[in-house]
């Protein structure tokens, strides 16, 4: 059976690294990745043909609304299942993702269980694994992860700093590159 890819788009590394985790402990088979854009979406979606992509909706330079419409419009991935996740789900927002094309619109603070359930019956495949215990577990690991600071002259990655960049709105940061 081939692998589920799944792409989670998104500003909040954070959230990323819950979801992934949560997905991971209850489908080891998935190939989770991510982007902190849209743009970057587009070049990831195009090479690596996601079955699913989770999108935030409300991002700085193209929301889950507008990156749902260009991703559809991409040779090879007009039939691409998207879900985009809003942080206040109303009638409006859900009127905007299916104009959008999105396969479904969910609430920013799911349980990430429900969420992986989605992609299960969007991809018609079925989870390894339902213990919601091991979905806490990960959860917790993976915010305990997100708490502790990188070791001392460590470099962070260059999507951390990017998600910097974007919280402080370019503002107090420089980077170096050589």
């Amino acid at each position: 059976m081939a692998e589920t890819k799944v792409l989670i788009v998104n500003e909040d590394l954070g959230l990323f690294d819950t979801l992934q985790a949560s997905f991971l402990s209850i489908d080891p088979e998935l190939n989770v990745m991510s982007a902190i854009s849209g743009p970057r979406a587009l070049g990831i979606a195009s090479t690596e043909k996601p079955d699913v992509i989770i999108v935030g909706s409300a991002m700085t330079a193209m929301d889950g609304y507008a990156l749902t419409e260009r991703l559809h419009r991409e040779p090879g991935l007009e039939a691409t299942q998207i879900i985009i996740l809003a942080a206040e789900p109303d009638e409006k927002t859900a009127a905007q993702a299916r104009e959008a094309g999105a396969a479904g619109h969910m609430p920013e603070s799911i349980d990430p269980a429900l969420l992986l359930e989605a992609i299960h019956r969007l991809t018609g495949v079925s989870a390894t694994s339902t213990q919601p215990e091991s979905v806490k577990a990960a959860a917790q690991a993976a915010a305990a992860s997100r708490k502790a600071s990188a070791p001392a002259g460590e470099v962070p990655a260059l999507d951390d700093l990017l998600r910097m960049l974007l919280e402080r709105d370019g503002s107090d940061l420089h980077i170096t590159v050589g």
